[in-house]
């Protein structure tokens, strides 16, 4: 047996714009369970220590899947910029969903981006 092999997927972070317009993608379109939030400002040091910056503050809303739990970040500091293309990072998650026309419909217009495929996995 391999002591370090991966069996499940505990928690994702995920670094949003608008912490409210994302929870509310997850909630609606993907039924996640709302599982509370918290934020923290500038100069909270157990924030800085724990994502190896300095200056931080962020809004979180804390969600729960059958199988795993959702961090939505929304920073206020650093000002969060664009990623560009093909730069070191998740480039995306996958979400496996019953309805993937439905649950892109819930997608809201200004957030979009239709990368990979659209159509269910087999099985």
């Amino acid at each position: 047996m391999i002591p370090g092999r991966v069996r499940a997927v505990n928690h994702v972070g995920v670094s949003v714009r608008d912490v409210a317009v994302a929870r509310d993608f997850f909630i609606h379109a993907l039924g996640a369970h709302d599982h509370g939030g918290f934020s923290w400002p500038v100069g909270t040091g157990p924030a800085d220590e724990s994502l190896a910056l300095s200056g931080t503050s962020a809004e979180v809303a804390l969600l729960r899947t059958e199988t795993a739990f959702i961090e939505l970040l929304a920073f206020g500091s650093p000002t969060p910029g664009e990623r560009p293309h093909g730069a070191p990072g998740v480039e995306s998650l996958v979400w496996a969903v019953a309805d993937v026309p439905a649950a892109l419909g819930l997608v809201p217009r200004r957030t979009r981006r239709r990368r990979g495929p659209t159509e269910p996995a087999a099985g």
